[in-house]
């Protein structure tokens, strides 16, 4: 009888493959899942009206454009992203504002060069 020593044996590798694979497969559809079911609270956001996603930070437009994506995008990270983009960049803006003493929403290169 022949030792292989520490390397597995191909029946042991080939069922260590058929496991990953299932695993993986299984992760997959939780994911679609789970972008299904965010994709449906995505839709019902889209049946708010404009104030009220501006409320909430979103626009319309955000909004469609997320639902536009394939069912296997989670819309909900979509929108996610770009609210923190949103915010990320009226943070950025506030302190410069403030600074220069330019209008609210006025950029300080517009203010400081006319013309």
């Amino acid at each position: 009888m022949r030792r292989f020593g520490t390397s597995l044996e191909p029946l042991e590798v080939g069922a260590a493959l058929l496991k990953a694979g299932v695993a993986a497969a299984l992760a997959r559809a939780a994911g679609l899942r789970t972008a299904l079911s965010h994709r449906r609270a995505v839709r019902r956001l889209a049946e708010l009206d404009d104030r009220t996603l501006k409320d909430i930070g979103l626009a319309r437009s955000d909004v469609t454009g997320a639902l536009a994506q394939s069912l296997a995008v989670d819309p909900s990270r979509i929108l996610q992203v770009r609210r923190v983009a949103q915010r990320a960049g009226s943070r950025a803006v506030a302190p410069v504002t403030a600074r220069t003493g330019a209008e609210p929403g006025q950029r300080a290169e517009a203010r400081c060069c006319p013309g």
